[in-house]
């Protein structure tokens, strides 16, 4: 999030635009339509809130609130024009909205929302492993703003989406491309996100895909059925064997009641 400070002065070559409003006007430098002010990350904007009309400058206060919370000013600061400076503007600014209104009567206000310009954190190669014939998805983080738009490539040649399993998806946040049933001499080996900005030009991320031998499962059903067999057959020969001691045990003692009588 950015931090405030009080602006000093315009700069100079900058012509200031001016929304009018019911006792309170907002001079944003510079301004856009729909009442938003922008500024690139890390940068720095302005906004300055006036009191005008019937209302004296000198003698309102006025408050400055981002997003419903009271933003502290410094107690030279409350009085008209109240200057508001955001400095190293983060995406956590992004579609803020700054208020400024009568201490007196909160109703006489005006609002501008930031427009925080940043672009997708596209860069860099990363290594994908998948076993040959199983799916696979390759993600390309793309949230920016101004949204980008997205293409890709397969070893620096653009990407043919017809056959060959290639399915790809955008949103605002991430764009993937799928490939089905990976084969090493079709899929193999480098894949590029391009991304392309009005504001930021062109960004790319490489994906080295490495196909593997598919791997042979672990019989695991036919071994615990085996497991299971081997188990039953010995609890029978351990019941087996302990029935036939007790039967020669109880022929002992049948043998030695008839000697004692």
């Amino acid at each position: 999030m950015s931090w405030f400070s009080t602006w000093v002065e315009h700069r100079q070559g900058v012509a200031d635009c001016i929304y009018l409003w019911p006792g309170v006007k907002v001079v944003l430098s510079p301004v856009e339509a729909g009442g938003y002010v922008s500024g690139q990350v890390g940068g720095t904007v302005s906004l300055t809130c006036t009191v005008e009309g019937r209302a004296s400058g000198q003698d309102e206060k006025l408050e400055w609130y981002r997003n419903g919370h009271m933003v502290q000013l410094n107690p030279n600061n409350r009085h008209s024009p109240s200057r508001l400076c955001l400095q190293n503007l983060t995406t956590e600014d992004h579609l803020v909205t700054y208020t400024c209104h009568l201490k007196k009567n909160f109703t006489v206000s005006a609002s501008a929302k930031v427009n925080v310009l940043f672009p997708p954190s596209v860069s860099g190669m990363e290594t994908v492993t998948v076993e040959e014939g199983q799916d696979v998805v390759l993600l390309c983080s793309v949230w920016a703003n101004p949204q980008v738009s997205v293409t890709w490539r397969k070893d620096d040649e653009p990407l043919n989406l017809v056959g060959d399993g290639f399915t790809v998806y955008q949103d605002s946040r991430e764009a993937r491309l799928t490939i089905g049933r990976v084969r090493r001499a079709q899929h193999q080996p480098n894949y590029t996100c391009v991304t392309h900005s009005s504001e930021f030009g062109g960004k790319t991320k490489t994906f080295q895909l490495v196909v593997e031998d598919r791997k042979t499962p672990f019989p695991v059903g036919p071994v615990v059925a085996g497991c299971v067999v081997a188990l039953c057959t010995s609890a029978m020969a351990i019941v087996a064997r302990w029935d036939r001691v007790k039967k020669v045990r109880e022929k002992e003692r049948e043998r030695e009641r008839e000697r004692d009588r």
